[in-house]
C-alpha cells in the first residue's frame, strides 16, 4: 500500500508536467498597471519571445486605463513573435482577447473597429502623417466593426482609400450587441495559412478557407483600433497567444465562468472518487473518474490562475496531494481494524 501511495504521487507529478508542456502560453497580458502607463516599450506579463510592445499605425494614445490597453483613433500595438533564444515560434497558434469598442465608430470603411491578429511588418507612426488606417496596414486577422460585424481581413494596405493588395475583406460573424466586452479567439496554422476554431463570446463560428496566415504574415502579434473620430478610444484586455489549441475554458473551470477558483474545487471535491461524464464535474483528464490525477491538474491550473477572485488563502497543495494519496492506506487500515473487532 505504501508503494501504491507513492505511485499516485508520482503519477500526479508526471501529469502536471504533461499539462504544463501541452498548454504553453507564448504571450499573456492583463494590463494590470497604473492608469497612464505607456504600453510602447512595455513587456507583457508572460513574454516567451522576450519582446516589448512597439507602435503600429498613427501617433495616437496607447496606454493603460482601468486595467485595459486603451487605443486611440488609429493606434496599433505589436510584439515580435519570431524565434529567439530557447523559444521557437510555433506553426499553430491561438490568439485571443477581450475587446470593447468604447467610442470607436464609423461605417465609411470596413476596417473601422478593433482588430486582433498579426502583422507582417511595422508601420512608422510618422511615415504617413496624412494617411488613413495606418494601424491596419500589413494586418491580417479579425476586425470587430462598430456595427458588431466581425470580418476576416487580409494583408491590408490603406492610405485614405482601399488599394489592390488588400486580398480579403469578408464578414464571418457578428455580435448582436456591439457595446460592452466581447471575447474573440481563433487559431492559425502558418504551414497552410489557414484559420480555424473561431469563437466569438464562446460561440463557434464557421472558419472560412484561406491561406493568409503564413509565417511571414504573422511576424508580429497584436491589436489595433481604427475610428473616424480623433477623440475615440477602444479597449483590449486579456491579450493571449498560445502555442497550439488550448481548451475553450481554462483547465479546472468546471462552472465555465472564466476563472479557476474555490467554487471549482468544491465541484471536484463533491465528485471525488465518482464516475462522471468525461471532462465534466471535476474530471480534467477525461477518463470519466475523479481522482488524484484530476486534483493534480486542478492544482496546476489554480496556481497558474493566481487564485482568481479568491478572498481566502490558497490551499497548501503538497499537503492536499499527500493527504489524498494517503486515503487508500487509511481506508485499508480502517477496514482491518473493523475485521479484527470482536463480534
Amino acid at each position: 500500500m505504501r508503494w501504491h501511495a507513492s505511485a499516485l504521487v508520482m503519477a500526479a507529478v508526471v501529469l502536471e508536467a504533461a499539462i504544463c508542456q501541452a498548454q504553453t502560453t507564448i504571450v499573456q497580458d492583463s494590463f494590470t498597471a497604473s492608469d497612464g502607463t505607456a504600453l510602447v516599450g512595455r513587456s507583457p506579463d508572460v513574454d516567451l519571445p522576450g519582446s516589448m510592445y512597439v507602435a503600429h499605425g498613427g501617433a495616437w494614445e496607447r496606454d493603460i486605463v482601468g486595467g485595459n490597453a486603451t487605443l486611440g483613433a488609429d493606434a496599433g500595438l505589436d510584439l515580435s513573435i519570431a524565434s529567439a533564444g530557447s523559444y521557437t515560434k510555433p506553426t499553430t497558434m491561438t490568439i485571443s482577447a477581450t475587446i470593447n469598442l468604447g467610442t470607436v465608430g464609423g461605417s465609411d470603411f470596413s476596417f473601422r473597429g478593433i482588430g486582433l491578429g498579426f502583422n507582417s511588418t511595422l508601420v512608422d507612426p510618422n511615415a504617413y502623417p496624412t494617411g488613413d488606417a495606418l494601424s491596419f496596414q500589413h494586418f491580417t486577422g479579425l476586425v470587430v466593426n462598430p456595427s458588431g460585424s466581425v470580418r476576416l481581413y487580409g494583408y491590408g494596405d490603406y492610405e485614405g482609400t482601399l488599394v489592390a493588395n488588400t486580398t480579403v475583406d469578408t464578414v464571418i460573424g457578428s455580435f448582436a450587441t456591439p457595446g460592452g466586452n466581447h471575447s474573440v479567439r481563433y487559431t492559425v496554422d502558418t504551414t497552410t495559412g489557414g484559420i480555424s476554431n473561431i469563437y466569438l463570446d464562446s460561440a463557434a463560428v464557421t472558419a472560412p478557407s484561406t491561406t493568409l496566415f503564413t509565417d511571414a504574415a504573422t511576424a508580429y502579434a497584436g491589436f489595433n483600433a481604427q475610428s473616424n473620430s480623433g477623440g475615440s478610444l477602444g479597449k483590449v484586455d486579456n491579450f493571449t497567444l498560445y502555442d497550439g489549441i488550448p481548451p475553450l475554458f481554462p483547465v479546472g473551470d468546471f462552472d465555465h465562468n472564466g476563472s479557476v477558483d474555490l467554487t471549482d474545487y468544491g465541484i471536484l471535491k463533491s465528485h471525488w472518487f465518482q464516475t462522471v461524464p468525461g471532462g465534466t464535474a471535476g474530471d480534467i483528464d477525461g477518463d470519466g473518474f475523479v481522482n488524484i490525477s484530476d486534483f493534480a491538474a486542478f492544482k496546476l491550473a489554480y496556481q497558474g490562475g493566481g487564485g482568481t477572485g479568491l478572498a481566502v488563502p490558497t490551499p497548501e497543495p503538497t499537503t492536499m496531494i499527500l493527504a489524498i494519496a494517503a486515503l487508500p492506506m487509511f481506508l485499508f487500515a480502517r477496514r482491518r481494524r473493523l475485521l479484527r473487532r470482536p463480534q
